[in-house]
């Protein structure tokens, strides 16, 4: 007999981290394999709640954490991430790129590509590339400047992508459901990133793997619109598939060289 309060408490713990494997759930709870399998499977019964490829997720959308946070969270694999999406552009390339922290961290890996012409809406992204790469042209998105690193939104800032068509547009979206569409919280960043999309010969979609499966509340594009999604290597081989079958052009796994102590280490606990 599976106890209620145990799966409450499992509950809790998901809706904390978003995303759980069970294995690490075992640790932090002190209970045996087959016993968490159990509540587990209770869990999964609920609204909101998901059990695939041996990770618990909590599928209710919610706002974003703080930029500063952000940019601390799962850097490694957003490093990685970035190191790998940066081998795809060569000199003279334009890339749109959009605000958020995964983008910041990604910019570190493009100062050794020489004449890439950068358009973003993303003041540290602009910043950056030009203190960095001298070679670079960079070109800032205006619009409605939003607090907490999100960079300018707003009607006049799609006008600006619009009538800005450029090779690559470089997105990070808030969560990737469990079909692959391209999810964000907030209604005016989806619409940017699809307008991005729109303007740009390819899209490249950078999301570390603590997203995969964990939908958000608007959908900025389709899997198929997808021309590269680049994620790290903790994503599970079933998660991997998975993905893939939603209708992707190409998965790029990129390898977290960084060892970290424990997935417990990552969460904070």
């Amino acid at each position: 007999m599976v106890s209620e309060l145990m799966v409450d408490v499992l509950a809790n713990l998901v809706k904390r981290y978003r995303r759980i494997e069970l294995k690490t759930v075992c640790e932090i709870l002190n209970i045996d394999p087959s016993s968490v399998g159990e509540i587990a499977n209770s869990l999964a019964l609920r609204e909101h709640f998901d059990l695939y490829d041996d990770t618990l997720f909590y599928l209710a959308p919610r706002e974003e954490d703080r930029y500063s946070v952000r940019l601390r969270s799962h850097y490694t694999e957003k490093f990685a991430i970035g190191q790998l999406a940066a081998t795809l552009f060569r000199p003279g390339d334009h890339l749109m790129i959009e605000a958020g922290s995964t983008m910041t961290i990604f910019t570190q890996n493009l100062t050794d590509v020489p004449g890439l012409r950068i358009s973003t809406n993303n003041y540290a992204v602009a910043s950056h590339m030009v203190s960095s790469n001298s070679t670079c042209q960079v070109r800032i998105i205006g619009g409605h400047l939003k607090a907490d690193g999100g960079g300018c939104m707003g009607e006049l800032a799609e006008a600006n992508v619009r009538a800005t068509p450029a090779d690559w547009a470089i997105i990070s979206p808030v969560g990737v459901s469990a079909e692959g569409e391209i999810m964000y919280y907030d209604a005016q960043e989806a619409s940017f990133a699809r307008a991005m999309s729109q303007s740009c010969t390819k899209t490249i979609v950078l999301c570390d793997s603590s997203k995969v499966g964990v939908p958000s509340r608007h959908t900025a594009i389709e899997p198929q619109d997808v021309d590269y999604f680049i994620t790290d290597s903790y994503l599970k081989p079933l998660s991997q598939a998975r993905l893939m079958r939603s209708g992707l052009r190409a998965l790029r796994i990129a390898q977290v060289e960084v060892e970290t102590a424990s997935e417990i280490v990552m969460l904070d606990v």
